[in-house]
Protein backbone atom coordinates (compact mmCIF):
# COMPACT_ATOMS: atom_id res chain seq x y z
CA UNK A 1 0.00 0.00 0.00
CA UNK A 2 2.72 2.45 1.04
CA UNK A 3 4.84 1.31 -1.89
CA UNK A 4 1.99 2.16 -4.29
CA UNK A 5 1.51 5.60 -2.71
CA UNK A 6 5.23 6.33 -3.03
CA UNK A 7 5.04 5.40 -6.70
CA UNK A 8 2.10 7.70 -7.22
CA UNK A 9 3.79 10.70 -5.50
CA UNK A 10 6.80 10.76 -7.83
CA UNK A 11 4.82 11.55 -11.00
CA UNK A 12 2.90 14.23 -9.11
CA UNK A 13 6.16 15.88 -8.06
CA UNK A 14 7.44 15.74 -11.60
CA UNK A 15 4.22 17.21 -12.98
CA UNK A 16 4.23 19.94 -10.33
CA UNK A 17 7.90 20.73 -11.00
CA UNK A 18 7.26 20.86 -14.76
CA UNK A 19 4.29 23.17 -14.24
CA UNK A 20 6.39 25.47 -12.07
CA UNK A 21 9.11 25.45 -14.70
CA UNK A 22 6.67 26.32 -17.47
CA UNK A 23 5.09 29.00 -15.29
CA UNK A 24 8.54 30.42 -14.62
CA UNK A 25 9.38 30.39 -18.31
CA UNK A 26 6.06 32.07 -19.08
CA UNK A 27 6.56 34.72 -16.41
CA UNK A 28 10.11 35.27 -17.62
CA UNK A 29 8.81 35.69 -21.17
CA UNK A 30 6.17 38.16 -19.98
CA UNK A 31 8.82 40.08 -18.04
CA UNK A 32 11.15 40.17 -21.04
CA UNK A 33 8.33 41.31 -23.33
CA UNK A 34 7.23 43.89 -20.81
CA UNK A 35 10.78 45.13 -20.47
CA UNK A 36 11.10 45.27 -24.26
CA UNK A 37 7.83 47.20 -24.54
CA UNK A 38 8.96 49.55 -21.78
CA UNK A 39 12.25 50.19 -23.58
CA UNK A 40 10.40 50.75 -26.85
CA UNK A 41 7.96 53.13 -25.18
CA UNK A 42 10.82 55.03 -23.58
CA UNK A 43 12.52 55.32 -26.97
CA UNK A 44 9.26 56.51 -28.57
CA UNK A 45 8.95 59.19 -25.92
CA UNK A 46 12.58 60.18 -26.39
CA UNK A 47 12.05 60.33 -30.17
CA UNK A 48 8.96 62.51 -29.68
CA UNK A 49 10.80 65.02 -27.51
CA UNK A 50 13.70 65.02 -29.97
CA UNK A 51 11.22 65.80 -32.75
CA UNK A 52 9.62 68.57 -30.69
CA UNK A 53 12.94 70.13 -29.73
CA UNK A 54 14.08 69.96 -33.34
CA UNK A 55 10.89 71.63 -34.63
CA UNK A 56 11.23 74.35 -32.01
CA UNK A 57 14.87 74.98 -32.99
CA UNK A 58 13.93 75.24 -36.68
CA UNK A 59 11.10 77.63 -35.75
CA UNK A 60 13.52 79.87 -33.84
CA UNK A 61 15.84 79.92 -36.85
CA UNK A 62 12.99 80.96 -39.17
CA UNK A 63 11.63 83.60 -36.77
CA UNK A 64 15.07 85.14 -36.26
CA UNK A 65 16.21 85.16 -39.88
CA UNK A 66 13.23 85.09 -42.24
CA UNK A 67 10.02 86.96 -43.00
CA UNK A 68 7.09 86.08 -45.30
CA UNK A 69 8.97 87.52 -48.29
CA UNK A 70 12.44 86.07 -47.77
CA UNK A 71 11.12 82.62 -46.78
CA UNK A 72 10.39 81.80 -50.40
CA UNK A 73 10.39 78.46 -52.20
CA UNK A 74 14.11 78.72 -53.00
CA UNK A 75 15.13 79.24 -49.37
CA UNK A 76 12.73 76.50 -48.20
CA UNK A 77 14.22 74.04 -50.73
CA UNK A 78 17.73 74.98 -49.61
CA UNK A 79 16.89 74.40 -45.94
CA UNK A 80 15.12 71.10 -46.61
CA UNK A 81 17.81 69.65 -48.83
CA UNK A 82 20.99 70.91 -47.20
CA UNK A 83 20.46 71.55 -43.51
CA UNK A 84 17.55 69.66 -41.97
CA UNK A 85 18.50 66.00 -42.39
CA UNK A 86 19.77 63.66 -39.64
CA UNK A 87 20.82 66.36 -37.20
CA UNK A 88 22.38 64.91 -34.01
CA UNK A 89 20.49 65.90 -30.89
CA UNK A 90 20.73 64.33 -27.43
CA UNK A 91 20.59 60.53 -27.65
CA UNK A 92 19.38 60.46 -31.26
CA UNK A 93 18.78 62.55 -34.35
CA UNK A 94 16.00 64.55 -35.95
CA UNK A 95 15.09 65.51 -39.50
CA UNK A 96 12.67 68.27 -40.49
CA UNK A 97 10.73 69.30 -43.58
CA UNK A 98 9.38 72.82 -44.11
CA UNK A 99 6.31 73.55 -46.25
CA UNK A 100 4.52 76.86 -46.87
CA UNK A 101 0.90 77.53 -47.78
CA UNK A 102 1.03 80.25 -50.44
CA UNK A 103 -2.53 81.36 -49.68
CA UNK A 104 -2.38 81.74 -45.89
CA UNK A 105 1.42 82.21 -45.65
CA UNK A 106 1.41 79.63 -42.84
CA UNK A 107 4.57 77.54 -42.48
CA UNK A 108 4.50 73.95 -41.23
CA UNK A 109 7.59 72.27 -39.76
CA UNK A 110 7.26 68.47 -39.74
CA UNK A 111 9.95 67.03 -37.48
CA UNK A 112 10.83 63.33 -37.06
CA UNK A 113 12.94 62.24 -34.10
CA UNK A 114 14.81 58.91 -34.07
CA UNK A 115 16.39 56.93 -31.23
CA UNK A 116 18.00 53.74 -32.53
CA UNK A 117 15.42 52.29 -34.89
CA UNK A 118 12.46 53.95 -33.15
CA UNK A 119 10.89 57.06 -34.72
CA UNK A 120 8.24 59.55 -33.64
CA UNK A 121 7.07 62.84 -35.09
CA UNK A 122 5.32 66.13 -34.43
CA UNK A 123 4.50 69.26 -36.41
CA UNK A 124 4.66 72.96 -35.53
CA UNK A 125 2.76 75.58 -37.55
CA UNK A 126 3.97 79.18 -37.78
CA UNK A 127 1.70 82.07 -38.73
CA UNK A 128 2.35 85.77 -39.34
CA UNK A 129 1.97 88.12 -36.39
CA UNK A 130 -0.45 90.27 -38.44
CA UNK A 131 -2.10 89.99 -41.86
CA UNK A 132 -0.35 91.59 -44.81
CA UNK A 133 -2.00 91.91 -48.20
CA UNK A 134 0.11 92.03 -51.33
CA UNK A 135 0.08 95.63 -52.54
CA UNK A 136 -0.09 96.48 -56.24
CA UNK A 137 -0.58 100.22 -55.73
CA UNK A 138 1.67 103.15 -56.46
CA UNK A 139 -0.81 105.30 -54.51
CA UNK A 140 -3.32 103.92 -52.00
CA UNK A 141 -5.55 106.28 -50.00
CA UNK A 142 -7.77 105.35 -47.09
CA UNK A 143 -10.14 108.21 -47.89
CA UNK A 144 -9.90 110.59 -50.89
CA UNK A 145 -7.40 111.65 -53.51
CA UNK A 146 -7.69 115.30 -54.54
CA UNK A 147 -5.20 116.45 -57.11
CA UNK A 148 -4.57 119.21 -59.61
CA UNK A 149 -1.11 117.89 -60.28
CA UNK A 150 0.28 116.28 -63.38
CA UNK A 151 0.66 112.72 -62.06
CA UNK A 152 2.39 109.97 -64.01
CA UNK A 153 2.50 106.38 -62.70
CA UNK A 154 5.17 104.16 -64.24
CA UNK A 155 5.73 100.39 -64.28
CA UNK A 156 2.15 99.22 -63.83
CA UNK A 157 1.27 100.53 -60.38
CA UNK A 158 -2.42 101.10 -59.55
CA UNK A 159 -4.07 104.09 -57.85
CA UNK A 160 -6.95 103.44 -55.44
CA UNK A 161 -8.98 105.33 -52.83
CA UNK A 162 -11.61 104.14 -50.38
CA UNK A 163 -13.85 107.05 -51.42
CA UNK A 164 -13.37 109.63 -54.17
CA UNK A 165 -10.64 110.35 -56.68
CA UNK A 166 -10.80 113.92 -57.98
CA UNK A 167 -8.01 114.21 -60.52
CA UNK A 168 -7.79 117.10 -62.95
CA UNK A 169 -5.86 116.53 -65.13
CA UNK A 170 -6.48 112.76 -65.05
CA UNK A 171 -3.77 110.54 -63.66
CA UNK A 172 -1.66 109.14 -66.48
CA UNK A 173 -0.49 105.53 -66.44
CA UNK A 174 2.68 104.65 -68.32
CA UNK A 175 3.17 100.92 -68.68
CA UNK A 176 -0.10 99.63 -67.28
CA UNK A 177 -1.94 100.22 -64.04
CA UNK A 178 -5.48 101.41 -63.34
CA UNK A 179 -7.47 103.84 -61.20
CA UNK A 180 -10.14 102.70 -58.74
CA UNK A 181 -12.41 104.90 -56.61
CA UNK A 182 -14.62 103.36 -53.89
CA UNK A 183 -12.02 100.64 -53.62
CA UNK A 184 -12.64 97.53 -51.54
CA UNK A 185 -8.92 96.87 -51.11
CA UNK A 186 -7.95 96.13 -47.50
CA UNK A 187 -6.30 99.29 -46.22
CA UNK A 188 -3.32 98.54 -43.99
CA UNK A 189 -3.35 99.68 -40.38
CA UNK A 190 -0.39 101.62 -38.96
CA UNK A 191 2.55 99.52 -37.91
CA UNK A 192 3.20 99.79 -34.18
CA UNK A 193 6.08 102.17 -33.58
CA UNK A 194 8.77 100.97 -31.19
CA UNK A 195 8.37 101.93 -27.55
CA UNK A 196 11.08 104.58 -27.25
CA UNK A 197 10.07 105.89 -23.82
CA UNK A 198 13.19 104.34 -22.29
CA UNK A 199 15.48 105.31 -25.15
CA UNK A 200 17.81 108.25 -24.49
CA UNK A 201 17.24 111.33 -26.66
CA UNK A 202 20.29 111.65 -28.89
CA UNK A 203 21.71 114.87 -30.21
CA UNK A 204 21.31 115.67 -33.89
CA UNK A 205 24.03 117.37 -35.91
CA UNK A 206 24.07 118.40 -39.54
CA UNK A 207 26.06 115.86 -41.57
CA UNK A 208 26.07 113.17 -38.88
CA UNK A 209 25.97 109.42 -39.61
CA UNK A 210 23.56 106.95 -38.02
CA UNK A 211 24.32 103.23 -38.03
CA UNK A 212 21.89 101.97 -35.39
CA UNK A 213 18.44 102.62 -34.02
CA UNK A 214 18.01 105.87 -32.12
CA UNK A 215 15.58 108.46 -30.76
CA UNK A 216 15.95 112.12 -31.69
CA UNK A 217 14.03 115.23 -30.84
CA UNK A 218 12.35 117.53 -33.37
CA UNK A 219 14.56 119.00 -36.08
CA UNK A 220 14.21 122.55 -37.36
CA UNK A 221 15.97 122.56 -40.70
CA UNK A 222 17.57 125.92 -41.46
CA UNK A 223 18.76 126.20 -45.03
CA UNK A 224 20.23 122.99 -46.42
CA UNK A 225 21.01 120.14 -44.05
CA UNK A 226 21.67 116.41 -44.36
CA UNK A 227 22.46 113.26 -42.46
CA UNK A 228 23.61 109.76 -43.39
CA UNK A 229 22.16 106.35 -42.62
CA UNK A 230 24.52 103.37 -42.85
CA UNK A 231 22.86 99.93 -43.03
CA UNK A 232 25.31 97.38 -41.67
CA UNK A 233 23.37 94.11 -41.33
CA UNK A 234 20.03 92.36 -41.92
CA UNK A 235 18.34 93.71 -38.81
CA UNK A 236 15.74 96.47 -38.89
CA UNK A 237 16.84 99.98 -37.94
CA UNK A 238 14.38 102.38 -36.23
CA UNK A 239 15.21 106.09 -36.37
CA UNK A 240 12.58 108.08 -34.48
CA UNK A 241 12.00 111.85 -34.67
CA UNK A 242 9.17 114.02 -33.38
CA UNK A 243 8.72 116.66 -36.06
CA UNK A 244 10.95 117.47 -39.02
CA UNK A 245 10.19 121.03 -40.09
CA UNK A 246 11.91 123.81 -41.97
CA UNK A 247 12.70 127.16 -40.46
CA UNK A 248 10.13 129.72 -41.48
CA UNK A 249 11.17 132.77 -43.50
CA UNK A 250 8.15 135.04 -43.46
CA UNK A 251 5.26 132.88 -44.57
CA UNK A 252 7.47 130.40 -46.42
CA UNK A 253 9.10 127.25 -45.14
CA UNK A 254 12.72 127.26 -46.35
CA UNK A 255 14.07 123.99 -44.98
CA UNK A 256 15.83 121.55 -47.31
CA UNK A 257 16.74 118.14 -45.88
CA UNK A 258 18.64 115.35 -47.63
CA UNK A 259 19.01 111.85 -46.17
CA UNK A 260 21.75 109.71 -47.70
CA UNK A 261 21.31 105.93 -47.31
CA UNK A 262 24.12 103.44 -47.94
CA UNK A 263 25.95 100.50 -46.37
CA UNK A 264 26.64 96.79 -46.90
CA UNK A 265 23.57 95.45 -45.03
CA UNK A 266 20.11 94.50 -46.26
CA UNK A 267 17.99 95.42 -43.23
CA UNK A 268 14.91 97.66 -43.39
CA UNK A 269 15.31 101.29 -42.33
CA UNK A 270 12.26 102.75 -40.53
CA UNK A 271 12.10 106.55 -40.38
CA UNK A 272 9.42 107.86 -37.98
CA UNK A 273 8.11 111.43 -37.95
CA UNK A 274 4.94 112.92 -36.49
CA UNK A 275 4.99 115.85 -38.90
CA UNK A 276 7.00 116.36 -42.08
CA UNK A 277 6.93 120.03 -43.14
CA UNK A 278 9.72 121.10 -45.49
CA UNK A 279 10.37 123.05 -48.63
CA UNK A 280 12.48 120.26 -50.11
CA UNK A 281 13.00 116.69 -48.97
CA UNK A 282 15.27 114.10 -50.55
CA UNK A 283 16.16 110.51 -49.73
CA UNK A 284 19.18 109.65 -51.83
CA UNK A 285 19.36 105.88 -51.86
CA UNK A 286 21.28 104.95 -54.99
CA UNK A 287 21.93 101.36 -53.83
CA UNK A 288 18.19 101.01 -53.08
CA UNK A 289 18.28 99.95 -49.46
CA UNK A 290 14.84 99.22 -48.05
CA UNK A 291 13.37 102.38 -46.51
CA UNK A 292 9.93 102.95 -44.97
CA UNK A 293 9.01 106.55 -44.16
CA UNK A 294 6.38 106.56 -41.39
CA UNK A 295 4.49 109.82 -40.88
CA UNK A 296 1.69 109.87 -38.30
CA UNK A 297 0.23 113.40 -38.43
CA UNK A 298 0.76 115.48 -41.59
CA UNK A 299 2.89 115.84 -44.71
CA UNK A 300 3.53 119.25 -46.26
CA UNK A 301 6.11 119.67 -49.03
CA UNK A 302 6.17 123.04 -50.75
CA UNK A 303 9.12 122.65 -53.10
CA UNK A 304 10.80 119.66 -54.70
CA UNK A 305 11.56 116.19 -53.51
CA UNK A 306 13.27 113.07 -54.78
CA UNK A 307 12.90 109.74 -52.99
CA UNK A 308 14.82 106.63 -54.07
CA UNK A 309 13.62 103.21 -52.93
CA UNK A 310 11.04 104.42 -50.40
CA UNK A 311 7.61 103.36 -49.22
CA UNK A 312 5.79 106.37 -47.78
CA UNK A 313 3.63 104.71 -45.14
CA UNK A 314 1.25 107.21 -43.53
CA UNK A 315 -2.14 105.47 -43.15
CA UNK A 316 -3.24 107.75 -40.28
CA UNK A 317 -2.34 111.04 -41.99
CA UNK A 318 -5.45 113.12 -42.71
CA UNK A 319 -3.60 116.08 -44.19
CA UNK A 320 -1.09 115.70 -46.99
CA UNK A 321 -0.14 118.54 -49.26
CA UNK A 322 2.50 118.51 -52.00
CA UNK A 323 3.00 121.65 -54.03
CA UNK A 324 5.87 121.41 -56.47
CA UNK A 325 7.77 118.47 -57.88
CA UNK A 326 7.91 115.05 -56.28
CA UNK A 327 9.66 112.06 -57.80
CA UNK A 328 9.57 108.59 -56.25
CA UNK A 329 12.09 106.35 -57.96
CA UNK A 330 11.14 102.77 -57.06
CA UNK A 331 8.53 103.03 -54.35
CA UNK A 332 4.89 103.72 -53.46
CA UNK A 333 2.61 105.79 -51.19
CA UNK A 334 0.06 104.66 -48.58
CA UNK A 335 -1.69 107.72 -47.11
CA UNK A 336 -4.86 108.19 -45.09
CA UNK A 337 -6.11 111.19 -47.07
CA UNK A 338 -4.46 113.05 -49.94
CA UNK A 339 -5.75 116.58 -49.46
CA UNK A 340 -4.04 118.34 -52.31
CA UNK A 341 -1.39 117.55 -54.87
CA UNK A 342 -0.17 120.28 -57.21
CA UNK A 343 2.69 120.61 -59.62
CA UNK A 344 4.31 117.48 -61.01
CA UNK A 345 4.30 114.02 -59.43
CA UNK A 346 6.14 111.01 -60.87
CA UNK A 347 6.05 107.60 -59.20
CA UNK A 348 7.97 104.60 -60.51
CA UNK A 349 6.06 101.77 -58.87
CA UNK A 350 8.16 98.92 -57.54
CA UNK A 351 6.49 95.90 -55.95
CA UNK A 352 9.51 95.15 -53.76
CA UNK A 353 9.25 98.51 -52.02
CA UNK A 354 5.44 98.69 -52.12
CA UNK A 355 5.34 95.46 -50.13
CA UNK A 356 7.92 96.33 -47.51
CA UNK A 357 5.16 96.19 -44.88
CA UNK A 358 4.79 92.50 -45.62
CA UNK A 359 8.51 92.14 -45.13
CA UNK A 360 8.27 93.65 -41.65
CA UNK A 361 5.86 90.95 -40.51
CA UNK A 362 7.31 88.19 -38.40
CA UNK A 363 6.41 84.55 -37.93
CA UNK A 364 5.24 83.33 -34.54
CA UNK A 365 4.46 79.88 -33.16
CA UNK A 366 0.80 79.11 -33.79
CA UNK A 367 -0.02 75.50 -32.90
CA UNK A 368 1.35 71.96 -32.57
CA UNK A 369 -0.13 68.90 -34.25
CA UNK A 370 0.72 65.24 -34.80
CA UNK A 371 1.43 65.64 -38.52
Amino acid sequence: MLKNERGFALPMVLIFATALTLLGITLLGVSVNQATRTVQQEKREQAFYLAKSGADAVASHIIDRYNPVTLNQTSIHNLNQNYLKNIPLGSGTFSATITKDLNTEEVKILSIGQVGSVKNQTALTLAMDAPAETMTHAILSGNNINTNASIVIHNGGDVAAKNHINDNPPIHFSGGGSKEASSTVDFPSPLPAPDVSEWPVLGFKNGMSMSQSGRYDSIEVAGSQSFNIVVNDHREMHIVFKNVVGKMAGSLNQGLLTINVSGPGDGIVHLYMDKLDLSSFNIMNSSYKKVILHVSSSINLSGSGTLHGVLIFAPSVNYSNVVGTLQIQRGAMVIGDITELKGSISIHYDAEFANLIKETRRYERHHWSSA
